[in-house]
C-alpha cells in the first residue's frame, strides 16, 4: 500500500483512499503488521480504536506486536 510517492496523507479519509484504491496499491490489503503499538496506542489516544475500527470495517487483520 503505498500512496502518491510515498505520501499517505494525514487524515482517516487519506487512509481510506488508500485501503481502497488500486491506483495507491490498495484493494488487496488483507494484513498489517504493526509493530511497538503500545507506544503508539499512548500517542494516538482515542484514535488508535478508530484506526483499528477502519481495519476492521474493510476486512483488514491488524496483528499487534
Amino acid at each position: 500500500m503505498n500512496g502518491y510517492e510515498g505520501y499517505f496523507g494525514r487524515s482517516f479519509n487519506a487512509l481510506i483512499d488508500c485501503i481502497i484504491s488500486p491506483e495507491f496499491g490498495g484493494n488487496n490489503l488483507k494484513r498489517i503488521i504493526w509493530k511497538n503499538h503500545k507506544r503508539n496506542i499512548w500517542k494516538l489516544k482515542k484514535n488508535f480504536k478508530v484506526l483499528q475500527d477502519i481495519f476492521r470495517e474493510y476486512n483488514i487483520e491488524l496483528v499487534l506486536q
